[in-house]
């Protein structure tokens, strides 16, 4: 059986869960959605338990962990990683997405979120590719993206929840079939 509850020197992950939908709602502001390419400009306690419950059936599928990212001591939500499955791609790819309150970005704290999280995804969803979308204007995501060693394959076309358009986002892939190196520069 898979242990899916992680800490690092500063977080506490565990699979989202019904209990953080408000807190989910409450961080969800439109200037944190207006990066992403999956979340509506606004949230609702009802819609960030809907998303919840798809999130709790895509683990039980094996199709996706969906990580609450919350502060070590106090165990308070900062915000979500998912790493899951894309319906109809190739088998042994999934894709990654997170985002942090505002309150809680700039901390460094999502690269050590999603340095814990990878390596146990991808054991669990067998996956040897993950890959990212992230829209251009979105520098800090890109350079998080580059940080965890992604690398630019092109872009795509998705469409905005918050801009209620299709929009350009640039495509970043990384093997996991071939460890990380990490360089002291």
């Amino acid at each position: 059986m898979v242990r899916f509850e992680l800490e690092t020197k500063r977080l506490y992950l565990r699979p989202i869960a019904g209990r953080d939908a408000e807190a989910t709602a409450q961080l969800m502001t439109p200037d944190v959605a207006a990066n992403l390419t999956t979340w509506p400009p606004s949230m609702t306690a009802e819609m960030a338990l809907d998303r919840i419950r798809s999130a709790e059936e895509s683990l039980s599928r094996t199709r996706a962990v969906e990580f609450a990212i919350m502060d070590r001591p106090a165990r308070h939500l900062l915000g979500w990683i998912s790493i899951g499955t894309v319906p109809g791609d190739q088998e042994g790819r999934a894709r990654i997405g997170f985002w942090l309150g505002t309150a809680y970005q700039g901390q460094g704290l999502m690269f050590e979120a999603a340095e814990a999280a990878i390596p146990l995804a991808a054991s669990f969803l067998s996956i040897q590719t993950l890959e990212a979308c992230v829209y251009p204007w979105n520098s800090r995501g890109i350079a998080l993206i580059r940080k965890l060693g992604f690398d630019p394959t092109g872009s795509t076309q998705l469409f905005s929840p918050v801009r209620d358009r299709l929009e350009e986002a640039l495509l970043f892939e990384r093997s996991l079939q071939r460890p990380r190196i990490k360089l002291a520069i």
